[in-house]
């Protein structure tokens, strides 16, 4: 019995020795699992031979079997099925070590401190990042307050508001404004005019054909500034069809980068210039060809690239012209999207910009005035709705006489204000009170506003997509 002890302890320390694996060596995972299933007979072996040296031990008495193949059959099938079950025992048993054994492993492997990625730039904090399956998410922006002069001049177009409506304000006091003016080249030239009762100042109307006197030196267009802004405009009217050589004239001397053409193709006001890339039209002074189209989305103007050649030379002027055309002279835009796309398409345009609509007073006097408020305010100042107004009415007879036009304008210099702030990350009380704001004007607007292409085709921008 001694013998047989010692011999089963020393079985159970082997076999214990055997099932261990361990930590400090990861290379001793490999190949583990085959070896144990083939030295689990031998175990059992030993044991038959202890068993056998020691004839004293009582054995369990066998089962009386039953007679017959069949049943040395049956006994065999359920011997069989009994080792595999016990192998599968053993085998889960091993995995579940392996198991354990790795994440200790594992968890004592180093990781990359703060420090460590710091001095691996940018690109090791990406790496880090990726490996330990962060999400990439964008650092939260300090909020900053509104810009003093941008909170000053939202609180005093809200101020009119409360006190008298933007509708009042413009029927009691904007109305009445009306700068004296002379328009000698008007009078003289009625067959170039689109209406009579337009008129187009003298002082600062545009002259073409200064070099060449014979030809005449009359367009319906006046040049625009502001003080305190380095922007100059030149509003001006649809060309006529005796008026288009002269206005790709204005557009060639005065070096013109892009045109906005706002006015709605019909009839009355057909299309005067080639809108299919690689055709052309042939003017008596120049030839005007397209060379490029880029189509709309759904608030945005269909941008063409054209070529203006004088003939007979080789250099001609490459200008980017804008046309939208679902903004008609008694409507708004269906979205405050279609005056953001055009501020944000007119951005960095270089040199006099050409705004032009049926009569040069409507449509394109808004987008002036919007975008003069805007650079006003991009540029530090504090303009107020009166003096901006007063200017431009001093440099255009006629423009913005329509009340629509006018509170229009200012609800899309509010909505382009918030949402900048918005992408600032600025914070100010008065933007709270701009949001309620536009949610009542737009309401007003419904009734008056045009209509915009239903086709599922045509992508539709965000808010946030079309403002610059």
């Amino acid at each position: 019995m001694g013998d047989k002890s010692m011999k089963t302890q020393a079985g159970v320390e082997n076999d214990e020795k055997t099932m261990a694996v361990p930590a400090s060596n990861a290379n001793d995972l490999k190949g583990e699992e085959p070896k144990k299933e083939k030295e689990e007979p031998k175990r059992d072996s030993s044991k038959r031979e202890d068993q056998a040296q020691n004839p004293k031990e009582p054995e369990k008495a066998p089962k009386k079997q039953k007679s017959g193949t069949k049943a040395e059959a049956q006994k065999k099938k359920r011997n069989k099925s009994k080792d595999k079950k016990e192998k599968a025992t053993k085998k889960s048993n091993f995995l579940d070590r392996i198991v354990v054994v790795a994440d200790n492993l594992l968890s004592k492997i180093p990781t990359k401190k703060d420090g460590d990625k710091g001095k691996e730039g940018k690109e090791g904090k990406k790496k880090d990042k990726a490996a330990s399956g962060e999400s990439q998410a964008v650092e939260k922006k300090e909020e900053v307050p509104l810009p003093k002069n941008v909170k000053d001049f939202i609180e005093s177009v809200l101020d009119i508001e409360k006190q008298q409506t933007l509708n009042k304000y413009f029927l009691n006091t904007l109305i009445k404004i009306a700068p004296s003016a002379t328009y000698t080249a008007f009078n003289a030239n009625m067959s170039k005019n689109q209406s009579p009762d337009v008129f187009c100042n003298e002082n600062n109307r545009v002259k073409i054909n200064e070099k060449e006197p014979s030809k005449g030196d009359y367009i319906h267009a006046n040049r625009i500034t502001f003080e305190g802004l380095k922007r100059t405009y030149i509003a001006t009217q649809h060309p006529l069809k005796g008026t288009v050589d002269d206005f790709f004239t204005m557009v060639f001397t005065e070096e013109i980068e892009t045109i906005v053409s706002l006015s709605a193709t019909s009839n009355t006001f057909p299309t005067f210039y080639p809108t299919e890339k690689d055709t052309h039209v042939d003017l008596p002074t120049y030839c005007v060809s397209c060379k490029f189209v880029k189509l709309e989305t759904k608030y945005s103007a269909i941008e063409y690239t054209l070529e203006v050649l004088p003939h007979g030379c080789s250099q001609g002027l490459l200008v980017r012209l804008l046309k939208y055309s679902r903004w008609g002279k008694y409507q708004v835009p269906g979205s405050p999207k279609v005056i953001t796309s055009l501020v944000k398409s007119i951005k960095k345009s270089r040199g006099p910009l050409v705004v032009q609509c049926e009569t040069g007073v409507n449509q394109s006097a808004a987008l002036i005035y919007i975008d003069a408020i805007l650079g006003l305010l991009e540029a530090g100042q504090t303009p107020s709705l009166e003096t901006v107004f007063r200017e431009l009415k001093s440099q255009r007879h006629s423009a913005l006489s329509q009340r629509l036009h006018f509170s229009y304008a200012v609800f899309a210099i509010l909505v382009i204000l918030r949402v900048r702030a918005k992408q600032a990350n600025q914070i100010g009380d008065c933007l709270k009170e701009v949001e309620e704001f536009e949610k009542e004007e737009a309401v007003e607007f419904v009734k008056s506003a045009a209509s915009e292409p239903s086709d599922p085709k045509i992508s539709s921008p965000t808010l946030d997509q079309t403002i610059g």
